[in-house]
């Protein structure tokens, strides 16, 4: 059994081989002198971190600032390549860890479940019913390019063959990729597309979670026999996938509705491929011959009219045995596939040529093949390839993923003052309950009230229009699941749900028969702000008390689904504040729903970083309120962290695995909404933390005058805005508030500083607002030890402090010597970091970050050097761009600044790369 030493010792070594072959590469294509600048740079940078050596670190200051340009870029490019080349090494190490059993896998979770005293028949009821489910988001937070991530993971593929093939040198193979990842320009020159953004999620999602899906499936229902020695339930599948990519409109003006038809018809293309791929696979697998064992008559007689029905089978099949019953069947599935794809280009309606009309026709002729199999001493034959065929139609059908539909509240109501507006005047202009009272009746009348002639509504309207148009579509061409979710950005009221319902009635997706509601969709309000949140128990109380509204939600089965959103609320209150809101709403949003006979799954929007809602998913989900999980749970993902969590099978398997593990456990620990599982004297000390938290952190960032000058003068913000990693715009709107500059750039521009602001500021004030009385227990310890919210939000600040590094940060305020308030917000900074960090270790007891996950530690120390590095070189190079000159101080022509400009844009990449998060 390998240890976690011997795991450690595999990644150290793996690290020093990529390093070695990464300096040879490079004195290769560069030449020595830049080697040994490298090296010198790399040993300033790590005495000053290792030995606190402060002349070494003014010593790597003075030698940044003498650079050309030319070594800039190189050195750049070289710190940033090692960086890559250290996070595949790491991903590859966590994923290794799995099999020593680590908290989240599968085996693990059931051998705990099975300790704890609970029965087989309770783990199997929540199982029936248990669904996890990732959406990838084409939010802007990668900064690295696709094709470098391609090269990446063939890195990633020859450590392991360097693994597992002992004595088998890879090392020119390796040698040759990190030539490739020297060579290739580390960044975009154009944005992407929506249809970029489209085609990359379906690489990434045909190539590896296609394939790791099923063995999450497999690997829950032996964890299950395994823990309780009897078979699991069948037909198991708790993961689910959904994407934005192609449905986000929010502030997004070039994802249309003739891009979400497309990007649904493309999913729908890829997951026919994969089905196709996998029966051909199949058909050298299943080769009994009906002279040695039978077959069933069921799966003749299908054969037979598949012949009928398909000319073309006969002479497909002609070459192979005619006793080869299962080979003929899979051409028959394979043949019926293709014309399916047929049917997809052309944009015809599913079964039009003989296609298969839906996924659930596929999988009854799987079905078949595995009950002849299985009735004819085919038993195995009938698992391993083929049932994991069989899971893959299962879960993906012929959709891929669900696309969810996203768009702002403003554009729908927009659009319904286009289509109807009320006799007293504007829709917006009168009381909340006449608005509401408005909308019911246009969404529960008998017959439609004549609609405006269309080509006369404003391109907007008729905008929002045809996308619910395709969506409707789509379920019927598609995949009935192929859009299941309309969810509505800067949700506010109730009002906002009803908008959208009554134009999912004009555009054919809600029906209105005989007093009923048919409806084909889920409409998902999600709350951002913290104002929001904290009316958000209100506005659905408005909603689950409207006969409209009620008669929606009983058709559809009594579900509602709420988003949360984890950004903005943290970028208008701060870090702490925003998780006490978001946590508050949940519980009273769940006790609200069970006394409704409402079923309530909650969709959260979380982030990479931590200021917007990232951090360890299983632990997370661990530290929701009691009994908001029951089940069900969503989640968004984005970004680098799609890419580190789901680049490879291994690491997606890991990933996915702790993702069920979690809601699996959430789900049985807590039955009901537990409200007084955590004592009211808790709840009291956290608001009082959140207030006080949300008060220092608004006085910095909203209060003081100056504050968003010393923002874009500490920061790169405008830089990052011109980086073209994703296709939706920066802001919002044209204007400089903060209030207007979305989430992700915010966050991103304050990690590239090292100050990480957007993630802790406020906590250290919030926390210092727990005072002890004498001669009583100190309360943040027992909150930490007992209260797994709470500790989840501690160990969460304890992975920023870590990143944090003031003195760089002081550096980038040396941009902002002419700000007025500059000095002022730095001191500030300083010293609630100070408080912020004597908080958390008060929680925790350990007078060092980190001290529990020294793992974690130990990954950021291999990696500061480089990243302080590549800091100082953008502070360079920020310089340089402000004042207009190069080092001697020789003014800059057009070309200079541009090539300045882009290798700004190289130094960003490598910070991002090396904090393992954007924003």
């Amino acid at each position: 059994m390998t240890s976690a030493r011997q795991l450690d010792a595999v990644l150290r070594g793996e690290v020093r081989l990529v390093g070695r072959l990464l300096g040879a590469v490079l004195r290769e294509q560069e030449g020595d002198a830049l080697y040994r600048l490298v090296e010198h740079l790399r040993g300033l940078a790590i005495a000053r971190r290792r030995r606190a050596d402060a002349e070494a670190g003014r010593h790597l200051e003075r030698e940044v600032a003498r650079l050309s340009l030319d070594q800039i870029a190189a050195i750049a490019r070289a710190f940033t390549s090692f960086l890559q080349l250290v996070n595949v090494c790491e991903l590859r190490h966590a994923a290794r860890a799995r099999r020593l059993g680590e908290a989240g896998d599968l085996f693990w979770v059931m051998r705990r479940l099975k300790r704890r005293g609970t029965a087989a028949a309770e783990v199997a009821r929540v199982l029936a019913d248990l669904r996890a489910t990732v959406v990838l988001t084409a939010h802007p937070t990668d900064a690295t390019r696709w094709t470098v991530h391609e090269i990446l993971k063939r890195v990633d593929g020859l450590l392991e063959v360097s693994r597992r093939e002992d004595g088998e040198d890879v090392a020119e193979d390796l040698a040759r990729e990190i030539t490739a990842l020297w060579q290739t320009d580390p960044l975009r020159y154009r944005s992407p597309t929506p249809s970029d953004e489209v085609r990359h999620a379906i690489h990434m999602l045909e190539t590896v979670l296609v394939d790791a899906v099923p063995i999450v499936h497999e690997r829950l229902v032996a964890a299950f026999q395994a823990a309780y020695g009897e078979p699991a339930p069948l037909g198991l599948r708790p993961l689910a996938l959904g994407s934005w990519i192609g449905g986000d409109r929010d502030g997004n003006p070039h994802v249309t509705a003739w891009v979400t038809s497309d990007a649904l018809r493309l999913y729908r293309r890829a997951i026919l491929e994969a089905h196709r791929r996998a029966l051909g696979e199949l058909i050298d697998r299943l080769t009994p011959s009906l002279r040695i064992v039978p077959g069933s008559r069921d799966l003749i007689g299908s054969l037979e009219r598949d012949l009928a029905e398909l000319p073309r089978l006969a002479e497909r099949i002609a070459r192979h045995e005619p006793l080869e019953i299962y080979r003929r069947k899979l051409n028959a599935a394979i043949l019926r596939l293709e014309l399916s794809l047929e049917e997809t280009d052309a944009f015809e309606p599913p079964a039009t040529r003989g296609g298969y009309p839906g996924a659930q026709a596929l999988l009854v002729d799987l079905d078949l093949i595995d009950a002849s199999l299985r009735a004819n001493r085919g038993r195995r034959l009938a698992e391993g390839r083929l049932a994991r065929l069989r899971d893959q139609v299962a879960t993906f059908g012929f959709r891929l993923v669900s696309l969810d539909v996203r768009e702002n509240q403003a554009r729908h109501r927009a659009a319904v003052a286009a289509l109807a507006c009320p006799v007293d005047g504007p829709l917006e202009s009168l009381p909340l309950v006449e608005q509401q009272r408005f909308l019911e009746h246009l969404l529960l009348e008998e017959k439609e009230s004549a609609p405006p002639d269309e080509p006369m509504l404003p391109p907007e309207a008729k905008e929002v229009l045809a996308t619910l148009r395709s969506v409707r579509d789509s379920l019927d061409w598609v995949d009935p699941e192929a859009v299941r979710d309309l969810v509505i950005s800067e949700t506010r009221n109730q009002v906002a749900v009803l908008e959208l319902l009554v134009l999912a009635r004009r555009a054919g997706l809600v029906c209105v028969r005989n007093g009923m509601i048919e409806s084909r969709v889920d409409v998902v309000p999600l709350f951002e702000s913290v104002d929001s949140l904290d009316r958000a128990t209100e506005s659905m109380e408005r909603l689950y008390d409207s006969p409209a509204y009620q008669a929606q939600l009983r058709a559809r089965g009594m579900r509602q689904q709420i988003m949360l959103g984890y950004s903005d609320s943290a970028k208008e209150s701060g870090y702490l504040a925003a998780c006490f809101a978001l946590q508050r709403a949940q519980r009273e949003l769940a006790a609200q729903a069970q006394r409704r006979g409402v079923h309530l799954e909650f969709f959260h929007g979380r982030g990479g970083s931590i200021g917007r809602g990232g951090g360890p998913t299983f632990r997370a989900i661990l530290a929701q309120p009691p009994g908001t999980v029951r089940g069900r749970i969503k989640l968004t993902e984005q970004g680098e962290v799609i890419t580190s969590k789901y680049g490879t099978v291994p690491t997606a398997v890991f990933n996915l695995e702790r993702l069920v593990g979690a809601t699996l456990e959430a789900s049985l620990s807590r039955s009901d909404t537990g409200a007084s599982e955590v004592p009211a004297s808790w709840l009291e000390t956290m608001a009082s933390v959140a207030e006080r938290s949300r008060q220092a952190y608004r006085d910095l960032v909203y209060e003081t005058e100056g504050f968003l000058d010393v923002f874009q003068a500490f920061s790169p913000i405008e830089e990052i805005a011109g980086l073209r990693i994703g296709s939706r715009p920066a802001r919002r709107s044209a204007t400089l508030r903060i209030e207007d500059l979305r989430a992700i750039p915010w966050s991103f521009a304050w990690n590239q500083n090292r100050l990480l602001l957007s993630s802790w500021y406020g906590a250290g004030s919030g926390l210092a607002a727990v005072g002890d009385l004498p001669g009583r227990p100190p309360r943040l310890p027992v909150l930490y030890r007992d209260w797994p919210f709470f500790r989840s939000m501690i160990d969460n600040l304890q992975q920023v402090l870590a990143k944090v590094d003031l003195a760089i940060g002081a550096s980038y305020a040396t941009l902002a010597r002419d700000v007025p308030a500059a000095a002022v917000v730095l001191q500030r900074v300083r010293e609630e970091h100070a408080r912020t960090l004597a908080g958390v270790r008060a929680a925790t007891g350990e007078s060092r970050l980190l001290g529990r996950e020294p793992e974690l530690r130990l990954a950021l120390e291999r990696r500061n050097p480089y990243v302080d590095t590549l800091s100082l070189l953008q502070l360079e190079l920020l310089r340089r761009k402000r004042s207009g000159c190069d080092a001697s101080g020789r003014c800059l022509d057009a070309e200079e600044r541009e090539r300045l400009e882009a290798t700004i844009h190289l130094t960003i990449n490598g910070v991002a790369a090396g904090l393992r998060n954007t924003g």
